[in-house]
């Protein structure tokens, strides 16, 4: 069976999805152990530049005080690499449920109409009721327009009674939620019927700025490496120029 535009374009979005979660999984892993090493030679630096203060500027006349700024800023930059990166694996593990969902092929059945029912006609409500609720009215596209017009009112009530039981369907859910949360985990059941209200009445609220945050990310690791080279460089002119 041929697929929709949209239905192709769900399934390859998903799929991309999916590569990009392993890449920037894979990607993060590599520059985190690689960050989390700086730091660590950062820290054993300092120490030693910090026990040996007197010895190399006195014996190599090393300028100290510059390698030490630059030693602390690839620790403070390199930590904040790392908190940044743990930030965006967090809200990236937060929308794998968000994507679940929106690839889900589960289909809830709708709460209002999805069509203008004043405006409605036959054919239309017979292809709602069928596509939304499974309900088969496949006759009465043959009907003749003087008895379409004797339908036509029962079906829009057929379709706002469905609409009905979906909300009533819903409501089920929440209490349904609200009760195990309780008796599992003694959570007030007022406290999840908010929740779930929440849900379904607000504006979705994931997702977090990509492309701002990865900046921030990409310029505290540029920043961390420039740190930690402009600090073997300067140890470097320093024991070269002692010889």
């Amino acid at each position: 069976m041929l697929k929709t535009p949209l239905q192709i374009f769900q399934d390859h979005y998903k799929e991309q999805v999916q590569r990009d979660q392993k890449k920037n999984e894979f990607q993060y892993t590599q520059t985190d152990t690689f960050v989390t090493w700086l730091i660590g030679f950062g820290f054993t630096g300092l120490v030693l530049v910090v026990s040996n203060f007197r010895k190399l500027q006195e014996d190599f006349h090393a300028p100290v005080k510059p390698i030490v700024i630059l030693i602390i800023c690839v620790i403070c930059f390199g930590i904040l690499f790392r908190f940044i990166s743990f930030l965006i694996m967090s809200w990236e593990k937060d929308l794998e449920e968000y994507y679940a969902a929106m690839f889900s092929p589960m289909q809830m059945t709708p709460l209002e109409p999805l069509i203008d029912l004043e405006k409605a006609t036959v054919n239309q409500l017979v292809h709602r009721l069928e596509s939304d609720f499974g309900i088969k009215h496949h006759n009465v596209v043959y009907f003749d327009d003087a008895k379409k017009l004797e339908v036509l009112p029962a079906l829009k009530k057929e379709y706002l009674e469905q609409c009905e039981q979906s909300r009533v369907s819903l409501f089920q859910a929440r209490e349904f939620v609200a009760d195990i949360e309780y008796e599992t985990h003694r959570i007030p059941r007022d406290v999840n019927r908010k929740a779930f209200d929440k849900a379904f009445h607000s504006k979705s609220k994931e997702g977090y700025h990509s492309n701002r945050w990865n900046n921030v990310r990409m310029g505290s690791f540029i920043l961390t490496l420039l740190a930690f080279l402009s600090a073997i460089v300067l140890t470097g002119i320093a024991l070269l120029s002692t010889n």
